[in-house]
């Protein structure tokens, strides 16, 4: 605004009036457009957005009633930002421009001065190019502002538009990941400790368990050594899964469980180890990645493990492996009887990794199930709790009261016969691998990454078709000066339009790295205990980010076509004289 109003500028100085007066002018627009337009921002941010994610997390989570409240450090900081970032720019360019007396001010601005750029010196290249091709390539360096200000609209856009179908793509993938690569046993069958015998000979007998190993499962609390109180959903503890391994088959677990070593990795991503190179031994735990996350646990740290019973040890970390869905930690039968024992409680909790409920989704829950066979529909992602009573036992081994066991068959006869199972009086839980990676889905991610896709396009909208018309407005002689030269309508399109392609093209190809970057980032901080995000773009992501940018751009060609046609040479090519 401030550089096309140059001669009213010049007119009004001229006229006697100050230069903080006339510059006033533009500072109050600005002022008012970012008053009023972040009004308009924050009623969506803090009403329409919230609103919109609200009934996603509700598919999510058993949640009470939520009241949306305005955050007045967040929404006056973010007004101020805007409001100190516009002027700023204002202020700059009114400096700008007024330093010039009133006569230069009001005659047209001096293009900018062409000068050779590096494409020149690559003569093979530069020799092979057209006419035509050549002036591009120097317009786009001669506006330097207009080239940093497009490139990284562009390349925000697609970093927005990446960054919702990273999200999409990382959630897609979570059940697939953990139930068919990280957990390679078919069926985990639980019982209370009264009927773990009963539950070992019903599966056994029934033919269809191709190898099986026998652990016990229990419902416990990880902490860092020294730090929180132990109780779930406190930050300096983690609800987790504890499962004890026989000590003759600790080779075993392996093949029931893909042990990949996890090392600290940034923005969503870890380095993983060879497959299956973890092993379980007797001077510590494996924790799982989804709870090392979310407690900053890494392998050689001390930490605070209670067991089923509430009684708690110092334990050490002796690896840490990849996991996504559910926060197990595995420990051997000698360092369970070190840490808390040999003999078995009276009273023993069991934790199992539930199904899907048919009415509600819910991620890392905790249902408390008491009796010996009491059947409950489990939480996608979540634990159930058993309390089993039992008679003391004063024997100096471990009752084994699950079972991982592979199974021959299609997964649909997999799931029916768990199913099955869960019918007998002996089995507490019955779970299968093939539902859980067919059932775990968050329906409505959908309505998210098109929210996120949707404002990116507006983004793009705004600034590409800013950035043009401000385009057309600087070279309005030139474009007349074609036209006069005898360039049609179609060739003068041609000729403004291949820029702004080469220029989105440029900010595309910078956008799509910095919009993994960007998800790595947000699904970092989305981490949450038994559940881990572990970063997927998928190459057609990609491919779709790409299309839908160079889209908006040419949707933004049809716009700023007809302000092309509306150029009158005889009135542009008029001299102020």
């Amino acid at each position: 605004m401030v550089e096309e109003d140059r001669s009213l500028i010049g007119t009004y100085v001229g006229l006697g009036y100050g230069r903080l007066a006339v510059a006033s002018r533009y500072l109050l627009f600005a002022l008012l457009a970012c008053l009023i337009g972040g009004g308009l921002g924050l009623l969506a941010g803090f009403l329409g957005i919230p609103a919109f994610l609200l009934v996603v997390l509700q598919g999510m989570y058993v949640m009470p009633g939520v009241r949306l409240e305005y955050d007045w450090l967040y929404g006056s900081l973010g007004i101020a930002l805007f409001v100190v970032g516009v002027l700023a720019a204002n202020i700059y360019a009114c400096v700008q421009e007024m330093r010039m007396t009133s006569a230069a001010l009001m005659r047209p601005k001096a293009p900018r001065a062409g000068s050779r750029i590096l494409l020149e010196r690559i003569k093979p290249v530069w020799n092979r190019m057209g006419f035509l091709s050549k002036v591009t390539a120097r317009n786009i360096f001669r506006f330097k502002s207009r080239l940093i200000m497009t490139v990284g609209g562009v390349a925000g856009c697609t970093a927005l538009i990446v960054c919702g179908l990273a999200i999409n793509d990382t959630v897609a993938d979570l059940g697939i990941k953990q139930y068919r690569d990280i957990y390679q046993y078919d069926l985990m069958v639980v019982s209370a400790d009264s009927d773990a015998d009963a539950m070992h000979t019903k599966v056994e007998s029934d033919g269809r368990v191709t190898s099986s190993l026998d652990v016990r499962i229990e419902s416990g609390d990880l902490a860092i050594s020294g730090g929180g109180d132990g109780n779930s959903g406190n930050s300096g503890s983690e609800s987790i899964q504890l499962v004890a391994v026989p000590e003759k088959r600790l080779s075993d677990l392996g093949n029931m469980v893909t042990l990949q070593p996890v090392h600290s990795g940034i923005l969503g991503t870890s380095s993983v180890g060879k497959k299956g190179s973890l092993k379980l031994e007797d001077d510590g735990v494996i924790v799982a990645q989804s709870a090392a996350s979310v407690l900053g646990i890494t392998a050689g740290s001390k930490v605070r493990l209670t067991n089923g019973d509430g009684v708690r040890a110092t334990a050490k970390v002796s690896a840490v492996n990849r996991n996504l869905i559910g926060s197990d930690v595995y420990i051997s039968e000698t360092y369970y009887a070190k840490l808390f024992g040999k003999s078995s409680p009276s009273a023993s909790n069991v934790s199992v990794s539930g199904e899907s409920d048919t009415q509600t989704t819910e991620i890392a829950s905790h249902v408390s199930v008491s009796g010996e066979s009491d059947k409950q529909t489990g939480k996608t992602g979540g634990q159930l709790s058993v309390s089993a009573e039992s008679d003391a036992q004063s024997t100096k081994s471990l009752t084994w009261n699950a079972m991982y066991a592979k199974l021959s068959g299609s997964d649909q006869s997999q799931t029916d016969y768990a199913e099955s199972l869960e019918k007998d009086s002996s089995v507490t839980k019955a779970v299968s691998s093939a539902h859980m990676a067919d059932s775990f889905k968050f329906d409505l991610m959908g309505a998210v990454v098109s929210l996120i896709v949707a404002l990116a396009g507006g983004l793009a909208l705004v600034v590409l078709f800013t950035l043009a018309n401000t385009n057309v407005s600087e070279r309005v002689r030139e474009m007349a000066t074609l036209k006069v030269l005898g360039f049609f309508d179609r060739e003068v399109h041609h000729y403004v339009n291949r820029e702004m392609m080469i220029l989105t093209v440029m900010g595309v190809v910078l956008g799509l790295p910095l919009g993994r970057f960007v998800g790595g980032l947000l699904t970092m901080a989305l981490n949450m205990p038994s559940l881990y995000f572990e970063v997927e773009v998928k190459p057609l992501s990609y491919v779709i980010a790409a299309a839908a940018t160079m889209t908006f751009a040419l949707l933004v060609q049809l716009f700023v076509n007809p302000v092309l046609d509306r150029i009158d040479p005889i009135s542009s090519l008029k001299s102020v004289e």
